[in-house]
């Protein structure tokens, strides 16, 4: 047996030597991979919280310097711009009458459909909703195209966006010495968000804004495709042409 390892001692140190040769590159691909995968992990925290341009300066090497972004609108004729158009707007919305004006607070103008004294709504009432706020959006986006903005805000071009989301939400008054009637939930969270990730000018609504119309077929869409909101991603659709009938729904 002695004779035989003797005879095979070659053979067995260039195993050896083979084997530890895969165990160095089994370790260094995984290594890689962990190093790869913290990485990645980095990037998607990061860009959840930087701008897109800070995260490619980032990546590039560069160290991002302070950004100067100078305003053509002061914070006065801002005011009066608010004030000028928002009254305009709840003059809007209070011809829908299953429609609720929540609230106006700095550049955000929030309107509700479905607070009534029963949580529970039928298809047909979801339905009725959705019409209503779909057709207010309309109305509110074509008197935001026509007013006239330059006695606020001069020559700078001004336009507004609108996102709307249908989902679950909790409504009730807050406080006792100042009242405050408000929304709370992630149905609101979400509307707040698609409206923030809305192109200027248009109307954006999610998935289930398409699916709370249901027979109504009044409108039509036009698919944007995939929005990141923070790390999360939701499908997304712009609202257009409300007023044509029998056209069914864009894919």
């Amino acid at each position: 047996m002695s004779d035989l390892l003797k005879d095979h001692e070659d053979e067995i140190e260039q195993i050896k030597v083979e084997q530890a040769s895969m165990m160095n590159e089994l370790m260094s691909a995984q290594v890689a991979d962990d190093a790869s995968a913290v990485e990645e992990s980095l990037v998607s925290t990061l860009s959840s919280v930087l701008p897109y341009h800070i995260m490619m300066s980032f990546q590039r090497g560069i160290n991002p310097q302070p950004d100067d972004y100078s305003s053509t609108i002061t914070p006065a004729n801002t005011l009066k711009l608010i004030n000028g158009i928002f009254p305009i707007f709840d003059k809007i919305v209070q011809r829908y009458s299953l429609l609720y004006k929540v609230e106006s607070a700095s550049e955000v103008y929030l309107v509700a459909g479905g607070i009534t004294e029963t949580s529970e709504k039928t298809a047909q009432e979801m339905s009725q909703f959705t019409a209503q706020i779909l057709n207010c959006a309309k109305e509110l986006q074509a008197l935001a195209a026509q007013f006239n903005f330059s006695p606020f805000a001069g020559t700078h071009p001004v336009k507004l966006r609108f996102g709307i989301h249908s989902g679950p939400t909790c409504a009730g008054l807050v406080g006792t010495k100042v009242c405050k009637y408000g929304l709370f939930g992630d149905g609101i969270n979400t509307a707040t968000r698609v409206c923030g990730k809305s192109e200027p000018g248009k109307i954006q609504v999610t998935t289930e804004v398409i699916a709370a119309l249901g027979e109504d077929d009044k409108f039509e869409f036009e698919e944007r495709g995939d929005v990141e909101i923070k790390v999360k991603y939701v499908f997304f659709l712009f609202l257009f042409m409300p007023n044509q009938r029998n056209r069914g729904k864009g894919s």
